[in-house]
């Protein structure tokens, strides 16, 4: 898979997430956990809007996905449990990206910074599911 095609899958990705969070936020039992989930589906759409900004560098063309508003199921400790090992595959994913880009400063930049808020995340997760 071309760096062209893995950022549109990172992009639609990031987007699909960060709704997600923002709906879950809805359904958080406190203030502090829906604060940590707008500031993760803030970080999700922070990551896409850097993808898509190299991505228009890369091809010319922007890249701008429909993304369904997400249908939540579950509990709220259940939809928790469900994402971290999602955050931790984009975690090693985006490490994998930054490993092996070459030459763009930028490029592995956003990855590096994509994997830590990704790890984060997973931990943020797990917080609010041991609370």
């Amino acid at each position: 898979m071309t760096l062209a095609a893995r950022l549109e899958e990172y992009i639609k990705s990031e987007l699909s997430d960060s709704a997600l969070y923002a709906e879950l936020a809805k359904k958080a039992p406190s203030s502090n956990y829906r604060k940590i989930l707008m500031e993760m589906a803030a970080d999700d759409t922070s990551h896409a809007n850097e993808f898509k900004r190299i991505y228009k560098s890369m091809t010319g063309r922007n890249y701008n996905p429909i993304v369904k508003p997400p249908a939540l199921k579950g509990s709220f400790n259940e939809i928790l449990r469900s994402r971290i090992p999602s955050e931790s595959d984009d975690y090693r994913k985006y490490c994998e990206e930054y490993i092996t880009s070459k030459g763009n400063s930028v490029l592995k930049t956003t990855f590096y910074l994509a994997g830590i808020d990704d790890n984060v995340h997973a931990l943020h997760l797990i917080y609010m599911l041991m609370k």
